[in-house]
């Protein structure tokens, strides 16, 4: 993998100059020492996105040697994270891009993709994974059973990267369908993929895509919403959207469920507008012997 490569060579890097960094030598001409041209054979935007972050830290906040290698490690270990790296090996057997000619699959990291980071998106910005395609299918058919009358709802995929969401819930008499994502990339690949897909099971093709922050989000808006969630941001983020939300509840008379793969957000357990109505255990495997959990909230 060429992004845990670029990092095993920048730490290799960063050791052999490690009595500069120590020495307070002038940190600029460390990163020059740094970047030479042994990372030419690396992605360009790969090496751009690395080398600003590492500059960030080294030159701006002059993070001392262990702070700056522990973080090098850090990011080397979820990136190596064997469960996302067993859900990989088992996302790849989904033929559901394939039957429909599309690109969902795959995973994808900030540091990766091909628009310029800033030090906002790598605080707060997840990797892109896809959901697994049974568990929203189990998800959209559990509603009704929930009181949830399709056509009275927008379903809202907050972090909805490829779209892959979008699209199974274009399969439901939905009222509309909304993707939120931040990543300019990956919302033009989902823009892509909703302007190919074209499946005579689709019931609702009101589906629109919005290229910004969550935090910017319209939550004003007088309708009953689903926002479904798979860990797109920290937790940090959800709490400030989540004060968005119980704004919107007070002002506006409907009805909001928010649905969690996975985990839900801790400051859930909190709060006295949002409760718990159910979990669903999927047929999907999150790692080799673990099932993806599915939470549900409504106010």
């Amino acid at each position: 993998m060429e992004l845990i490569d670029i990092l095993e060579h920048l730490h290799t890097r960063v050791t052999a100059n490690r009595l500069l960094i120590e020495n307070g030598h002038n940190r600029q001409e460390v990163m020059n020492s740094l970047f030479d041209h042994s990372f030419d054979a690396y992605n360009t935007h790969l090496t751009r996105n690395v080398k600003k972050l590492a500059g960030y830290f080294l030159v701006e906040e002059n993070a001392p040697y262990n702070e700056f290698t522990q973080g090098l490690q850090a990011i080397m270990n979820n990136v190596n994270d064997m469960d996302m790296i067993e859900y990989t090996k088992i996302e790849e057997q989904s033929l559901f891009d394939q039957q429909h000619g599309i690109k969902t699959s795959g995973v994808l990291w900030p540091l990766e993709m091909e628009e310029e980071i800033n030090l906002e998106k790598w605080r707060y910005m997840a990797r892109y994974v896809p959901s697994p395609v049974n568990a929203l299918r189990l998800l959209f058919d559990h509603l009704p059973g929930l009181g949830i009358y399709y056509k009275d709802y927008t379903f809202v995929d907050v972090g909805s990267g490829m779209g892959r969401g979008l699209l199974l819930a274009s399969h439901y008499p939905f009222k509309a369908i909304k993707g939120v994502e931040i990543a300019r990339q990956l919302d033009a690949i989902a823009r892509n993929n909703i302007a190919v897909y074209d499946h005579p099971g689709q019931q609702c093709r009101n589906i629109q895509t919005y290229n910004m922050d969550i935090l910017d989000f319209d939550v004003m808006e007088k309708e009953n919403r689903i926002y479904y969630f798979w860990e797109p941001f920290t937790d940090e983020i959800f709490n400030a959207f989540l004060l968005k939300l119980l704004e919107s509840v007070q002002l506006i008379d409907h009805k909001i469920f928010l649905v969690f793969l996975g985990r839900p957000y801790p400051a859930l357990g909190d709060s006295d507008v949002f409760k718990h109505r159910d979990v669903l255990i999927t047929t999907d495997k999150a790692t080799a012997n673990d099932y993806f959990l599915l939470f549900i909230y409504s106010n």
